[in-house]
This record gives structure tokens, sequence and C-alpha cells, in this order.
């Protein structure tokens, strides 16, 4: 087994896990800022980002509270590492395609 074939492997490994996360992660815009920290609140709900954004222990305070279930916070974390995920990989063709054409210019 190759080095490419290990990695095709991980690419799809990665992309059946995305592909599982319920709801599904939004197609990221093709059209990628070179700042990407405000796609998270474009493309996530108010109360996923109000979750990955919240600090630890005001998290462990709504979950003893029950105002929050484990279910709530480890989905809207998948949800968000999901898009992370689809965010990086999406890098490296966007970066070469905008090096290559900076190149042709």
């Amino acid at each position: 087994m190759t080095w490419q074939d290990v990695a095709a492997e991980a690419q799809r490994l990665r992309d059946s896990s995305i592909a599982d996360v319920k709801p599904p992660i939004p197609d990221v815009p093709a059209d990628l800022p070179l700042n990407v920290t405000t796609i998270p609140k474009q493309l996530l709900s108010e109360t996923e980002i109000t979750i990955t954004e919240s600090a630890p222990e005001d998290l462990i305070s709504s979950l003893a509270s029950g105002k929050l279930s484990a279910v709530d916070v480890t989905n809207a974390f998948l949800r968000r590492a999901s898009l992370a995920q689809k965010l990086a990989s999406f890098f490296p063709f966007y970066s070469s395609a905008r090096k290559y054409n900076n190149a042709q210019r």
C-alpha cells in the first residue's frame, strides 16, 4: 500500500464521517474569504453557535440544570468540527488555484 492509498482511504473516511452528521453540514461557499472565522455563523444554527462559543463552566451549568442535554452539546461541537474539517480540506485546492491564478498574472 502506497502513501497515496493511505491518504485516499483517510480522505474517504473523513468524507463519509462528515456525511454521517445530521442534519447535514451545508456546503462550503466556493468563494471563501481569507478569514473564514465568520463562516460558522453563516452555516450553523444560532443554538449551535451559542453552545460552541460558550465557556466550559457555562456549559457545565447548563448541563447540570437541564437547560442543555449532553446530546445537544455533543452534536453542536460535532457539527462545528465537521464544518471546520470541510473548510480545512477545501483550503489546499483553494490555495493552489489561487497561486496558479496569481502566477498567470
